[in-house]
């Protein structure tokens, strides 16, 4: 299948999408996942690409269970795919998600180096047999739990973290950069790897709620309809962080459909308003995240346009915020 191909100007990194045929999309993962999920393929067939998801969702299950019990699966998300290690085996995918989480309740400790040896299983597998060669791998950064940030978001998301391989699993920007790190060291160009960073996007949210700048929201706490559950409005932000992620343009001016972010979960209404505010803060986060997006070429047709514009195919990428060097992604 094509990818989706885009055309981003080096000044103000605007993308501008060029017709796309369908493509898939194959997430590993439990309900944290599903928020991001759930209006995703009403979203972007809305917005004229077409995309085919499919899951391997157990509700509340980090990824040594997921891993070790393949057919425990959470029943409504049987995808015409099956499992991970049938689809992973069976199918070949543009995208695939990959989703930590805590282990609690599961009897498994997961780590930062069982998180980055599952998720290296899942991309050896996928590619096996050469079914992979052009899929994009993502780490889905989720977000922490009201419980855990306690009213702070920000000293929560921003804590230092050991990057030893015995760091448990934990809902911060250190852990996932670390095992984004420690993935594309592995790999280097055998596998393009970037990160959905809805943590980052919940993250920046948060001080504009605090500068006002979000008249309509008085605190990020009511993004979320439970403890680690977004609400309408956050499942927005979620996939709107996804659909940015994927297709590498803007979702400020998407169009919206109307289910499922209109359900009553959470205090909050999406408006047109809103969601092109929140559109404009993710782009704005995924634009300017080297682990979120991946350098296209330009078209050869596109040089015409003038000297401004720049093929990105081999942009070196920029150091991670804690100082880090990181590779190329091609």
């Amino acid at each position: 299948m094509a990818s989706i191909k885009s055309i981003i100007l080096l000044a103000g990194i605007l993308a501008i999408p060029t017709t796309a045929s369908s493509e898939t999309l194959y997430s590993i993962g439990n309900s944290l996942t599903v928020d991001g999920l759930t209006g995703l393929t009403a979203t972007t067939n809305i917005n004229g690409y077409s995309l085919d998801v499919g899951t391997h969702i157990r509700a509340g299950a980090p990824l040594n269970y997921i891993r070790a019990y393949p057919s425990d699966v959470t029943p409504g998300y049987e995808t015409p795919y099956g499992t991970w290690d049938y689809a992973l085996s069976n199918f070949r995918f543009d995208h695939v998600l990959i989703q930590p989480y805590l282990g609690t309740g599961f009897g498994t400790h997961d780590t930062l180096g069982s998180d980055v040896s599952n998720i290296q299983y899942w991309i050896d597998l996928a590619k096996h047999g050469g079914l992979a060669n052009n899929t994009e791998f993502y780490i889905y950064e989720a977000w922490p739990q009201q419980s855990a940030f306690n009213g702070n978001y920000q000293s929560y998301w921003n804590q230092p973290l050991s990057d030893d391989s015995n760091q448990p699993m934990i809902f911060a920007r250190e852990y996932f950069d670390s095992a984004y790190l420690a993935l594309t060291n592995h790999y280097g160009d055998s596998a393009d790897i970037g990160v959905i960073p809805i943590g980052d996007v919940i993250s920046r949210m948060d001080q504009d709620i605090k500068a006002g700048l979000f008249p309509e929201i008085s605190d990020v706490r009511q993004l979320y309809r439970d403890d680690v559950h977004l609400g309408d409005v956050g499942r927005f932000v979620a996939t709107a962080t996804i659909y940015s992620a994927l297709t590498k343009t803007s979702p400020e001016n998407i169009d919206l459909p109307n289910w499922p972010f209109a359900t009553g979960q959470g205090p909050l209404v999406l408006t047109p308003r809103l969601a092109s505010h929140i559109g404009s803060v993710v782009w704005d986060v995924v634009s300017h995240d080297t682990r979120a997006i991946t350098p296209v070429p330009l078209p050869a047709a596109a040089w015409l346009f003038g000297s401004g514009l720049l093929g990105l195919g081999s942009m070196a990428r920029a150091r991670l915020r804690k100082g880090q060097p990181i590779a190329y992604r091609r």
